[in-house]
């Protein structure tokens, strides 16, 4: 068994205003098949937007309130709601409020940068 606490969890911030703690995955070096991530969004901030070429992502809303941008159609979320991103999907989560937006992120398979795309 493998227990990981968010708060000793090192944070990698953004310059973006975007906080996030990976608890399980490529990068712990616990897990190759999912990843498993706590993000914090502060207010006014936003994720860049980006897609995945393989990775699947499914984000879980635990605080605050959210627009979630996919391929250019705008998504509301508020606590207690699922959101599932498809490899290709142009997506950015935005902070609609004026609290830290908080919410976990599963990938399959795990994140790697290397998936990671920009887009403008």
């Amino acid at each position: 068994m493998n227990i990981q606490r968010t708060t000793q969890v090192p944070p990698m911030h953004s310059d973006h205003g975007e906080t996030v703690r990976e608890l399980v995955g490529a990068a712990r070096q616990n897990s190759q098949s999912h990843s498993l991530a706590h993000i914090t969004i502060e207010a006014g901030a936003a994720s860049i937007r980006h897609h995945h070429l393989t990775g699947e992502e499914t984000f879980y809303i635990l605080t605050g309130s959210a627009n979630m941008i996919i391929d250019g159609v705008s998504h509301p979320l508020q606590p207690g709601d699922a959101c599932l991103i498809l490899p290709g999907q142009v997506h950015q989560m935005c902070n609609a409020g004026d609290t830290p937006l908080t919410f976990m992120a599963v990938c399959v398979p795990a994140w790697t940068p290397g998936d990671s795309y920009q887009d403008a």
